[in-house]
């Protein structure tokens, strides 16, 4: 669920034949508009006020949120970044972009998935299958929709671009005056 800044192929290309000068700024744009993300995300994230439970922690989301500057790439990565944090936090998805409401099928354990298989039937659709058979510890449970609640997707394109304007500018301007002097 991170929020990518990033280019196609020939973008890419173009970065690598940047000079050392230009790469640097803008690997501290890249830095400073992380760390106003970062800031503007953490004040609108919403935190749990519940008791704690499995996965539910008061602030788990809010300590999640972090940005990542990729040297190499002059990727900007924001938002709930890497595998393991994205698994620990899976529900940030969800209050970010909201869900509908309606029934679900539950399997609790691994019976679904034996009955299923035992039946004939795929494993992407055990659920139902593992339902119809009756199997143990496997139900419906109606879930109510939840409005999105947005905090990492909240900056418009144009004011997130905005402080690369100036970089490229200067940038630009160097490689048409045919000079290679820092920016």
């Amino acid at each position: 669920m991170a929020r990518r800044i990033r280019g196609d192929r020939a973008f890419k290309r173009l970065l690598t034949k940047l000079p050392d000068a230009v790469r640097e700024e803008i690997r501290a744009t890249h830095m400073l508009v992380g760390a106003e993300q970062l800031a503007k995300g953490q004040s609108l994230v919403p935190v749990y006020a519940g008791k704690p439970r499995k996965g539910l922690v008061p602030g788990a989301l809010k300590a999640g949120l972090s940005f990542k500057v990729t040297p190499a790439g002059l990727k900007l990565k924001f938002g709930l970044v890497g595998k393991p944090t994205n698994r620990k936090l899976y529900y940030g998805h969800i209050v970010e972009h909201g869900r509908k409401a309606g029934v679900v099928t539950v399997s609790r354990g691994s019976n679904g998935l034996k009955a299923a298989l035992a039946a004939g039937g795929r494993t992407n659709n055990y659920k139902s299958i593992a339902l119809r058979l009756n199997v143990k510890g496997t139900y419906q449970m109606r879930i109510g929709g939840m409005a999105p609640q947005r905090f990492v997707y909240t900056t418009p394109r144009d004011q997130l671009y905005a402080p690369y304007r100036a970089v490229w500018q200067r940038a630009l301007a160097v490689a048409a005056s045919g000079g290679t002097s820092d920016v």
